[in-house]
Parts: structure tokens; sequence; C-alpha cells
């Protein structure tokens, strides 16, 4: 039972700092992609 706590706490973390990057990666592209229309305008 206790590996599994640990497993879980281990996937947890990756998930934490593995979002805010997915996150920033996609703002950055949609402010890309807004800039492209805007010069296109």
């Amino acid at each position: 039972m206790k590996s599994v706590v640990n497993d879980t706490d281990g996937i947890v973390r990756v998930a934490k700092s593995v979002i805010p990057e997915i996150k920033h990666q996609d703002e950055v592209r949609v402010k890309i992609i807004l800039r492209e229309r805007l010069s296109l305008v």
C-alpha cells in the first residue's frame, strides 16, 4: 500500500511540473497565431 501512495505522489509531482510547461507552450502558440492574424489584417 505504501508503494502505491509513493507512486501516485511521484505522478502528481511530475504532473504539477509538466502541466505549467504545457500551459506556457500553449500561451506562446496562441500569441504567435494572434500576431500572425494581426499582421495579415
